[in-house]
């Protein structure tokens, strides 16, 4: 039996347009959820903040646990490994200004990305946070099954990368 190919995935756009992309491989089949929090970034004012607030953008679909941040609990007691929320915070370091702003930043995309039981589907359950303007859009678009899917299960068509791209430029 082989096991599902999901994962977490965070798209930011700077204040000068870049592009900033994260991405957290799941195991064991773990299926996410984005969430939707017209406040989900208020009030924050630093990088360690900001980052346990995208924590709070996912939540795991079947779980019986409630879990406040998703990112931190999944590196802490799933795969007992820092160094992923690590990289985010120092991604997110090195494109904000000194002292941290919010409004270093334009947009942030929260993307789960599942594969569901038929292997040949993808959902990219996602959220998109327009920081400047205060406003919060989330849907769900299905992808099929890229030409390489067979060596590579994460293929897809559209990629989830360039579909949070044409999300965040739009």
């Amino acid at each position: 039996m082989s096991y599902a190919v999901n994962k977490v995935e965070v798209m930011i756009l700077t204040k000068t347009d870049e592009i900033l992309y994260w991405k957290l491989g799941l195991i064991d089949s773990i299926a996410t959820m984005s969430v939707k929090d017209n406040g989900l970034f208020s009030n924050v004012t630093s990088v360690r903040k900001f980052v346990e607030r995208i924590g709070k953008g996912f939540k795991e679909e079947f779980a019986d646990l409630d879990v406040t941040d998703f990112i931190k609990f999944y590196c802490d007691e799933e795969i007992e490994d820092r160094e992923p929320r690590k990289e985010l915070e120092r991604m997110i370091r090195e494109h904000s200004n000194k002292p941290f702003k919010i409004t270093d930043f334009k947009k942030v995309i929260l993307n789960s990305n599942t594969e569901m039981e038929d292997p040949r589907i993808r959902i990219f359950s996602w959220v998109l946070y327009d920081l400047e303007n205060g406003t919060v859009t989330s849907g769900e678009k299905e992808a099929e099954q890229g030409p390489n899917h067979y060596d590579d299960r994460d293929d897809c068509i559209p990629k989830s990368k360039d579909f949070m791209e044409s999300l965040i430029m739009e």
